[in-house]
């Protein structure tokens, strides 16, 4: 009987054994079949969630990054960013629509106007099968008015249409990019092609680096009226940032900006804008939001008689942006700028102004 009991006894802790053996390899299984796992409180866990949002360990916080502050902590330098939470495969992107208002206001409200602009379709898109390649579409329509925007005279209108496609190649600890643009303006009745090049890198885990700069050109247009011939521009922002912690970051960016309108007679008319912005970003997770300040100077003048000025205004500003996501993939984002500005010259009113700038739109990422 004794030796009944050991036999029972012994058949049971191989047993125990056995189960303590092959239950950690079943949870790893589950864990790598499925998108999402429990915790101890039996709380469904994303693989995207950060550790704070489960209560899990700090060594577990690392691979545990939120999308959301990978977007924020790597701005891409390219005009949209995505940030695909989706599985590899298909086509990945992000569609949204946005609302600008850019309006001017004197102590004189007589000399009052301003610009608003809807961008009915802006399209950042990427294909697997494509690995590298990105392309896009941009549709937008500006109405200039008078007077405030709450009671205003609209004037001219002009409807821009754009398609790109870019390369992203990677190099040491980031990437560069070529991008090739082709569009039209209404306005101008002029169809316009840009050739852009841009790079972003991480020097230390702390300091990274990014830029662009581009040429665009546009012919002179069909009207045999029109004296004004070819128009030429060049754009380019560097900048640097310095990471303070994985939710907290501080930039810099100078930028300068030239065009030139070539005409028949009269000497070509020449603008020059520079501008130097500074600026931090805080992830409150899941808002993201920022907070920058900058001055700069933009000059219009014949580049026959440099001493014609058109237009000539310094200015400085502070400005704010927030992003929300209001369900799922679906962003809510706005921005709003007070700038300040002394101007002068032939096309300008003299004297101070202050420029409220406003931005709403709403982007899908998929």
């Amino acid at each position: 009987m004794k030796n009944t009991w050991l036999c029972i006894s012994l058949a049971l802790l191989a047993g125990q054994a056995a189960a303590a053996t092959s239950a950690p390899a079943t949870e790893e299984q589950e864990w790598l079949s499925g998108a999402t796992a429990l915790n101890k409180n039996n709380k469904v866990t994303s693989l995207g969630s950060s550790a704070a949002d489960t209560g899990a360990d700090n060594s577990d916080r690392e691979d545990n990054v939120d999308i959301a502050r990978i977007s924020q902590e790597q701005q891409a330098v390219h005009w949209n960013t995505v940030d695909s939470s989706l599985d590899a495969g298909g086509l990945h992107g992000n569609i949204g629509s946005k609302i600008e208002i850019d309006d001017t206001r004197w102590k004189d409200n007589t000399k009052n106007g301003g610009k608003f602009k809807l961008a009915l379709i802006q399209a950042w898109l990427r294909h697997d099968e494509l690995p590298g390649w990105y392309f896009g579409y941009w549709n937008a329509r500006e109405d200039n008015y008078k007077g405030q925007f709450s009671n205003q005279d609209y004037g001219s209108t002009n409807t821009i249409n754009e398609m790109y496609i870019g390369k992203i190649n990677e190099f040491y600890r980031g990437n560069w990019g070529v991008e090739v643009l082709g569009g039209t303006e209404s306005a101008t009745k002029r169809w316009k092609a840009r050739l852009k090049l841009w790079g972003e890198t991480r020097l230390t885990d702390k300091w990274s680096v990014s830029g662009y700069v581009f040429r665009e050109y546009q012919p002179q247009s069909n009207d045999s009226n029109n004296t004004d011939l070819e128009h030429h521009s060049m754009e380019m922002e560097p900048g640097i940032q310095y990471k303070v912690n994985p939710d907290l970051g501080l930039w810099l960016r100078p930028y300068y900006s030239w065009d030139k309108q070539v005409r028949q007679y009269w000497g070509n008319i020449v603008e020059e804008e520079w501008k130097v912005t500074a600026g931090l970003w805080r992830n409150w997770y899941p808002l993201l939001t920022s907070l920058y300040v900058g001055f700069g100077n933009d000059k219009i003048y014949n580049d026959a008689n440099k001493s014609e000025v058109f237009y000539n205004g310094k200015y400085h500003f502070i400005g704010a942006t927030a992003s929300y996501p209001i369900v799922d993939n679906l962003r809510l984002y706005g921005e709003f700028k007070a700038q300040f500005t002394k101007s002068h010259g032939q096309w300008a009113n003299d004297g101070h102004s202050w420029n409220p700038f406003t931005v709403v739109g709403i982007e899908y990422s998929f």
